[in-house]
């Protein structure tokens, strides 16, 4: 008589669960043919479900905190380059702030993806104040020219994070 699940076994529980292919009832019944008695066998799936669960949780909080600290150090930088670009007066000294900050944002907000991050961040913070006092003297409110500086300059950055995953994926394969 049984009563441990062997490794493999477990394995194969949790990949099934995690493809979505996962039926408790078929599993104890593929367990009591197996040589496991009925009561065994309900105990040992449902300890690998509530375990698959718990990390499961735990990706997923994880996951959550990830994106708020991306979203967060995002905010940071807009914020940070326009305050700098509005009051800085194309002063390429007081350039260099927010492309050190894009660099800390890009390499803390973005853990997994250290490089993606500091490229996209760098080339957005330096960006922005040029946009802003070389392009759009023609535009009347301020506050337009802020929002379409940033769409120029933080557009290209996206697209280059974007370009520079896609060559990362493609040179793993």
């Amino acid at each position: 008589m049984h009563n441990k699940l062997t490794i493999d076994q477990i394995v194969e529980l949790r990949n099934r669960m995690r493809n979505g292919t996962f039926d408790s009832e078929y599993e104890i019944k593929t367990l009591i043919r197996m040589g496991y008695h009925p009561d065994i066998a309900d105990l040992l799936v449902s300890n690998v479900v509530l375990g698959f669960k718990d990390e499961l949780l735990k990706e997923i909080k994880e996951e959550k905190e990830t994106r708020d600290k991306k979203e967060g150090f995002r905010g940071i930088m807009i914020i940070v380059s326009v305050f700098n670009t509005v009051l800085g007066e194309n002063n390429m000294y007081l350039t260099l702030i927010p492309v050190a900050i894009a660099f800390l944002s890009g390499y803390f907000g973005f853990p997994k993806q250290r490089v993606l991050g500091i490229a996209g961040f760098v080339i957005g913070a330096v960006m922005m104040p040029f946009v802003y006092w070389s392009c759009l003297y023609n535009v009347g409110s301020d506050l337009i020219r802020i929002i379409i500086a940033t769409a120029i300059s933080f557009g290209p950055a996206i697209l280059v994070k974007y370009v520079i995953s896609k060559l990362k994926n493609a040179n793993k394969d």
